[in-house]
């Protein structure tokens, strides 16, 4: 017995793709938050109806998905790790040899901080006034459960070695992304404490004293940073020498969540902090990254 054809299916090729363009251009673009959960296994927070009901039928998959993909952005939500994870996981759920390709991604946290015990370190030096500040080696318990995995056990870490480790984990997203042959728009979100955090010169005789003056050092352009040596700066960067990914559009979506966790922590900034100041910060590290 052959099923009967839906209403829709019934109808010419032509005739359906003209619904379509009709359906989804008056729609406009949708953002569906995506999560990974214990299993390392995606969820689409706020989609699974409508992939279910594009699902439901071979056709709809055939001929809708493509539709949903131009229009939609997946914006790759963890707060617990870096990136990485959720980024492998998306990629090999959509391979690059599939039918179906993303071509907006936006990856909410774009970030190694948070991943430590903000309350009691507070690294590089500058960060807090007049409070206590530690660089040395870092004991397990003040480590996040994640970045733990990340290291050998049995080793000592400083907070340098931290860093190198987790920064690897951003720029592998890079490779991931760089093959990812229908991305069109790249959005991350950063935030400028953390571009502050290694601003600060490693001499102590050239170390600022306060929030202030390691802003004088931005301003002035004097504080020993540049692309290649200021980590955030370097891991975006790695974006220019890649093929695929360097003709796709980057966007930076600036905001506080970094600054949130330092405040919960206790971990307070100085009255030069301001959102002026906020805002000038975040143009001078815009420039230095498509500068």
């Amino acid at each position: 017995m052959v099923e009967p054809k839906a209403g829709i299916e019934r109808l010419a090729r032509e005739t359906r793709q003209r619904i379509y363009d009709y359906i989804f251009s008056d729609t406009g673009d949708q953002t569906i938050k995506v999560t990974l959960d214990q299993h390392n296994k995606l969820r689409f927070e706020n989609g699974n109806t409508i992939f279910d009901l594009v699902l439901t039928r071979k056709i709809f998959a055939e001929e809708v998905l493509p539709y949903l993909f131009q229009y939609i952005t997946f914006a790759l939500t963890d707060d617990l790790r870096t990136c990485s994870p959720i980024v492998k996981a998306f990629f090999h759920t959509f391979k690059p040899d599939g039918k179906f390709h993303a071509k907006k991604i936006a990856i909410t946290f774009f970030t190694i901080r948070g991943l430590l015990d903000l309350a009691r370190i507070t690294y590089p030096y500058a960060l807090g006034s007049g409070q206590g500040h530690h660089g040395g080696t870092i004991p397990n318990a003040q480590i996040n459960s994640y970045v733990r995995s990340k290291l050998v056990s049995g080793l000592q870490y400083n907070l340098l070695d931290i860093t190198y480790v987790l920064i690897r984990d951003l720029e592998y997203i890079f490779q991931l992304l760089n093959r990812m042959p229908g991305l069109k728009s790249l959005k991350l979100g950063v935030d400028v404490v953390e571009f502050l955090a290694c601003c600060a010169p490693y001499d102590s005789m050239e170390r600022p004293h306060n929030v202030a003056g390691l802003f004088e050092l931005v301003r002035q352009d004097t504080s020993g940073i540049w692309p290649a040596s200021h980590y955030m700066l370097r891991a975006l960067r790695t974006m220019s020498g890649m093929g695929r990914l360097r003709n796709v559009e980057l966007k930076l979506d600036w905001g506080d969540f970094v600054l949130n966790r330092y405040r919960a922590a206790g971990v307070v900034f100085g009255p030069p902090w301001t959102s002026e100041v906020k805002q000038e910060m975040e143009e001078r590290f815009e420039d230095m990254i498509f500068g």
